[in-house]
């Protein structure tokens, strides 16, 4: 079976294909990890934990024939972060057991010492080629491939480095890397720990969630009245101290829409001002969002309520015309149109932070708390509903929608679950729903809104045997926060990070 045909296997929760990959490449990735960190117990835990990271994050690999490429850089970022935490240098070529007979260990690793100290005076590059190319017999193509790097460029770094050891030296080290590598008792731990984690996973899809709600809503309520004190200031009026306490479950019930209700009262603000969104400030002074969002540092006036922000028109669009800033992220009236998407390639591009990433996500969800629908895509959307409800219909075999929104039998309705809220169900990452939904599991859509029925859900990644890998309430507690540190981290994609949000305020 082709590698490429392993990942797709693999990316539908096949742990068998997995393994099957896991034995082609363990002792790629370990010697890539031992030219690197020079230790064999490093390299080997350097090896096992990318492995599992290969795992984790292997539906985001879009080109599963890229696969070799791709764990490479995963066990080169691993070493990476092991030499940073090192306290001290590598303890070259360090042996494993103590042997019975101490004086035959003692002559062993003298020899294996020198091996190391030669191949560690090699470049870095030719290190790797070296290491890969003597450790398991992969052909000049393989290695070239796990490198990312011309045929003829491989071939060159091996000469060039057998001529550095020259003589005997280019035997001891194949017979040192091939007595080194890991056996079968590295792959055999990768799988036990896979195993462990689909068994976890199967526990998380029977048990729900805590909804962590406990002790949360003093916290959220008090936050909030800070932000109601400081819009009040920016008036010199007084706020409203007699504002209701935020209850245990306010997040999943409708009771948020009323923090809209006598928005001025609530907001600490002077009845009459006109009050736009940040999606709207955008387009109206053509500024990306992340413009905006480092122009508050520089004095631009804006309007709290945790974690909703919005802006006086006239206050703010005054400031922008009289101060001109400069703007940090260039955008066009076009780039404009979809302002979440350009957050995301912000953060994807290191122009913006994970946290501020996650702050501009609930900036530009005001509009959803406001129920107001972007003009820009109103028509398209209404345009798309027919057509979606009938396609939500049809997977419950209906011949025409029904009466409600989606167009599904109304007692499913209330089965209905946002991407935030079925990750949290779950225990899946929000990032891995959209994945295995572009595979095929089933979704209803009403433009831009996307929603799951969570017993459909449970029963395709049963029958599919697919395995996001599972994370903690408290991971997830955070969706946007969670999504732009993916983000940040180049575990995600800025269009799949746009998908997964968009749905859940209507923020496209």
């Amino acid at each position: 079976m082709t590698v490429r045909e392993l990942v797709v296997r693999a990316q539908g929760g096949d742990l068998g294909a997995f393994d099957a990959l896991v034995a082609r490449y363990q002792d790629a990735v370990f010697g890539t990890a031992l030219a690197l960190l020079g230790s064999r117990a490093d390299a080997e835990d350097a090896a096992q934990d990318a492995l599992l990271q290969a795992w984790r994050d292997l539906l985001g690999l879009r080109e599963p024939q890229r696969f070799p490429a791709w764990l490479r850089v995963i066990v080169v970022n691993r070493c990476r972060d092991a030499l940073r935490r090192r306290p001290g240098p590598a303890a070259l070529g360090e042996g494993s057991a103590r042997s019975a007979d101490p004086i035959a260990e003692a002559s062993r690793r003298a020899l294996r010492d020198r091996v190391m100290e030669a191949v560690g005076s090699l470049s870095e590059p030719n290190r790797l080629a070296v290491t890969l190319f003597y450790i398991d017999g992969y052909s000049v193509q393989e290695v070239a491939e796990f490198l990312q790097a011309p045929v003829g460029t491989v071939k060159r770094r091996l000469h060039d480095s057998r001529l550095r050891l020259r003589g005997e030296m280019i035997g001891m080290v194949q017979e040192n890397l091939v007595g080194d590598k890991p056996g079968p008792e590295l792959r055999a731990r990768v799988q036990s720990e896979l195993q462990a984690r689909r068994a976890q996973w199967d526990a998380l899809l029977h048990e729900p969630a805590d909804d962590g709600d406990v002790g949360w809503a003093r916290w959220f309520h008090e936050r909030r009245m800070q932000d109601v004190r400081a819009n009040a200031a920016q008036y010199g009026i007084e706020p409203d101290e007699t504002l209701p306490r935020m209850t245990p479950g306010y997040r999943q019930r409708e009771t948020y829409r009323d923090d809209m209700v006598d928005l001025p009262r609530r907001w600490g603000v002077p009845e009459g001002i006109e009050l736009v969104t940040l999606r709207e400030l955008c387009r109206e002074v053509v500024a990306s969002p992340v413009s905006i969002y480092r122009w508050e540092k520089q004095g631009l006036p804006v309007l709290r309520y945790w974690p909703w922000v919005l802006y006086d028109r006239e206050r703010a669009g005054g400031w922008v015309e009289t101060h001109a800033p400069a703007a940090a992220q260039a955008t066009d009236p076009e780039q404009l149109r979809r302002p979440l998407l350009t957050v995301m390639e912000a953060v994807s591009s290191g122009l913006a932070t994970p946290e501020e990433g996650a702050d501009l996500v609930d900036r530009l969800g005001s509009a959803t708390i406001l129920r107001r629908r972007d003009p820009v895509w109103e028509a398209e959307w209404d345009a798309a509903h027919e057509e979606e409800r009938r396609a939500n219909a049809a997977q419950y075999g209906l011949a025409e929608p029904t009466g409600n929104w989606l167009g599904i039998p109304d007692d499913r309705v209330q089965h209905q679950w946002e991407v935030r809220d079925l990750s949290r169900r779950i225990g899946a990452s929000p990032l891995d729903i959209i994945r295995l939904t572009r595979r095929g599991m089933p979704c209803l859509r009403y433009s831009p809104t996307v929603r799951w029925d969570i017993d459909r859900v449970v029963a395709w990644l049963q029958d599919h045997e697919a395995l996001p890998e599972p994370h903690t309430i408290d991971e997830l507690e955070f969706t946007a926060l969670f999504i732009s540190r993916a983000l940040a981290s180049g575990t995600a994609a800025p269009d799949e990070a746009y998908e997964a949000l968009s749905g859940w305020f209507w923020l496209a």
